[in-house]
């Protein structure tokens, strides 16, 4: 594992190259989202083949909800871990190894290899989980009432078949099926809008991002989702705290806690899907009101007051993710217990 100590005086990424670790100049790329920032890295590099774990600009930005991305559309982003590389002026860590993982017992992996991916291979949520990815969780969830839907007021979404892993794929939205290494099922998936209203593609989006930004804030247009996706996956968002704060921000604008004039103009309404697109950029640059849902739904209903902390979703501190535990008590002690929480 790596350990960074202290903060660079300017903005720097790292790069690590078998046993080799150099520190490079970061101002070229400081600004950039994570999209344009892996591309010039490895442009400079000389090798397209270089993974990455970069911040965008929500790091950069000390975004409490920023999250930490690996080659664009994976994440580390429960926490805030993008703000922590932002807080050391660490845009990126580039890798590049080229020795062999050695074993010390090859047939017993191998043999032990047979038996996991038949295992893998006869479950029951193998071939839904690989045609539809986690979005397939969608409809069974909102069927038995335990889908999070409008900032977690209710448990069931009536338009949950418009936002679903088998809407994404019989819409042909569904562009390319990728794995993890080595893994068989193949869950991880990239999609593409349809239309001109929100042009966009990347990877996902999964289960939580579908509850954060559809059910949670009752948007059930599926483009508007998906944009949302990539453009927390692009600045370097965690998509279940940055829906789950724009989902409480909604529930305080129709409570009439807050009014246009704190939302600089924009009418954040549950359903609003241009609304919701809006707010993700904002918060990423704390921009406006961006700036107080930046710092996470505790803070931001601290620091708005008039009770709102009562509809503030959150455990410990970190927003709750897209789980019913009015259902799912496992969950529930889960939170409660763990020094994490949600």
């Amino acid at each position: 594992y790596l350990v960074f100590h202290g903060k660079a005086e300017k903005p720097v990424y790292i790069y690590i190259e078998d046993d080799d670790v150099y520190f490079k100049n970061a101002s070229a790329v400081w600004g950039k989202d994570v999209r344009e920032a892996n591309r010039l890295i490895r442009e400079e590099l000389g090798d397209d083949s270089i993974e990455l774990t970069t911040i965008g600009p929500a790091g950069e930005n000390l975004v409490r909800i920023s999250a930490i991305m690996f080659s664009t559309y994976s994440a580390a982003a429960r926490g805030g871990g993008g703000a922590v590389m932002g807080s050391k002026n660490l845009k990126a860590i580039a890798v590049k190894g080229t020795k062999k993982i050695e074993l010390n017992e090859n047939e017993k992996f191998n043999e032990l290899s047979v038996i996991a991916k038949r295992e893998i291979m006869n479950d029951s949520g193998f071939e839904g989980l690989s045609k539809y990815g986690t979005s397939g969780s969608v409809s069974p969830l909102n069927e038995i009432y335990a889908w999070p839907t409008r900032n977690f007021q209710k448990s069931h979404f009536v338009d949950a078949d418009k936002i679903s892993g088998e809407l994404l794929v019989e819409s042909g939205r569904l562009k390319k099926r990728t794995a993890c290494y080595s893994c068989m099922i193949g869950c991880h998936r990239f999609t593409e809008t349809k239309g001109d209203k929100y042009k966009g593609f990347g990877g996902g989006p999964e289960l939580e991002t579908i509850n954060a930004f559809g059910a949670g804030t009752e948007v059930s247009d599926i483009d508007a989702i998906i944009k949302a996706g990539e453009l927390c996956n692009i600045y370097g968002l965690d998509t279940i705290s940055t829906g789950n704060v724009i989902q409480w921000a909604m529930e305080s604008y129709e409570k009439g806690v807050i009014t246009k004039k704190d939302t600089d103009g924009i009418e954040l309404k549950f359903g609003n899907s241009e609304a919701m697109i809006k707010m993700v950029e904002k918060i990423a640059y704390r921009d406006g009101f961006g700036d107080v849902l930046a710092e996470g739904v505790k803070r931001a209903a601290e620091k708005v007051g008039k009770d709102s902390w009562k509809w503030a979703v959150e455990g410990k501190g970190l927003e709750q993710s897209g789980v019913d535990t009015r259902v799912a008590k496992g969950y529930a002690l889960a939170f409660a217990v763990n020094p994490r929480g949600a």
